[in-house]
């Protein structure tokens, strides 16, 4: 696993900064704090990334998981999609 680019992050933090502000959400922090708080965000996650593979049982799903980041990627997703809706 690894973490987003410096590009990628910056591009979320612009695309947040711009969707917050059409939506009139105040950010109460400045710029750059904003800026750090996303690139922690992505460290988290890559943390989490990789708790969750190594927890998973030896066998042919974490192979398999492990070989197509992308797949394991799109579960996680759809467990967090489901979260959203329902917690």
């Amino acid at each position: 696993m690894t973490k987003l680019a410096e590009d990628d992050r910056f591009t979320i933090w612009a695309e947040i900064m711009r969707q917050f502000s059409a939506a009139g959400i105040e950010i109460p922090v400045d710029k750059a704090a904003l800026r750090y708080l996303v690139d922690r965000v992505d460290d988290g996650l890559e943390t989490a990334e990789a708790s969750i593979v190594s927890a998973l049982p030896a066998g042919d799903g974490k192979t398999w998981l492990i070989a197509h980041q992308s797949i394991g990627r799109a579960i996680m997703a759809y467990v967090e999609r489901r979260r959203k809706e329902v917690l």
